[in-house]
């Protein structure tokens, strides 16, 4: 029986370094992606908070977003969106160290 060689350290290396890229790729993504529910509740609601009447078919068509996600992006928490965004970002960040 032949035995294979132990992957090298560049080889470990290269791996890690396009997982990074990714994990970096997806939370400017995620980061992206609540900057635009933000921009689009403003488009929804008054400066006092209040629903803007017929806002979210003027968002739905304009911006191209389904009935769902209008209704989705009204009620969205971004800012606990960001929590979690950012608890999940420095876990893998923790990760990448070596750190529980």
């Amino acid at each position: 029986m032949t035995t294979l060689p132990e992957p090298s350290e560049t080889e470990w290396e290269e791996a890690l370094a396009v997982l990074r890229r990714k994990q970096d790729s997806r939370y400017q993504a995620d980061l992206d992606q609540i900057e635009f529910y933000e921009l689009a509740q403003k488009l929804l609601r008054t400066p006092d908070g209040r629903l803007r009447p017929g806002s979210r078919g003027q968002v739905e068509r304009r911006l191209g977003v389904g009935s769902s996600l209008s209704r989705y992006i009204e009620r969205a928490d971004t800012g606990q969106m960001r929590r979690d965004l950012e608890e999940r970002r420095r876990g893998e960040l923790a990760a990448r160290d070596g750190e529980p």
